[in-house]
């Protein structure tokens, strides 16, 4: 008796199965469609190349997006090959846009060094190549650590 119900229920199940997984896709395209592929490009372990790693983050204004693209630069790589460019704790405190460029606060904490961020001038050009790439309308990055503005002779 219950081996007849159970090959009747069949159907239903996989109907439900099927309903599921078509909510799920629906709702996986919702919301990939509010996220934007953005490219980061860290320092390797084993050359002197700039690797890629792309993620997706949620759209926003312009300022917005690079804030987020700016805060997930500073996590770091997702990949174990590629180097760290700021200290694990470096937060961005301030973005801002004007007429004279785009003005990017990190925390002091970029200021430590370590065995991966003992470059900070090659770290800072980092951020700045990676912003350039990925914001075509951003021309000019004034970069500020714990306040105090950071610029290098060439």
């Amino acid at each position: 008796m219950n081996e007849t119900r159970l090959k009747k229920m069949i159907p239903f199940i996989a109907l439900g199965i099927f309903s599921g997984a078509l909510l799920f896709t629906c709702i996986r395209f919702i919301t990939l469609s509010q996220r934007s592929r953005a490219v980061f490009y860290f320092d390797s372990y084993d050359s002197e190349k700039k690797c890629m790693e792309s993620r997706y983050l949620y759209n926003g204004t312009d300022e917005e997006d690079i804030e987020l693209f700016i805060s997930e630069f500073l996590l770091g790589p997702m990949t174990n090959r590629l180097k760290n460019p700021f200290p694990a704790g470096t937060k961005l405190e301030f973005c801002t846009g004007s007429d004279d460029g785009l003005h990017v606060g990190l925390s002091k904490e970029a200021l430590l060094v370590t065995e991966e961020t003992y470059n900070i001038r090659e770290n800072v050009e980092l951020l700045k190549y990676n912003i350039v790439k990925n914001f075509t309308n951003v021309n000019k990055i004034f970069v500020y650590i714990d306040g105090k503005s950071i610029s290098f002779e060439s």
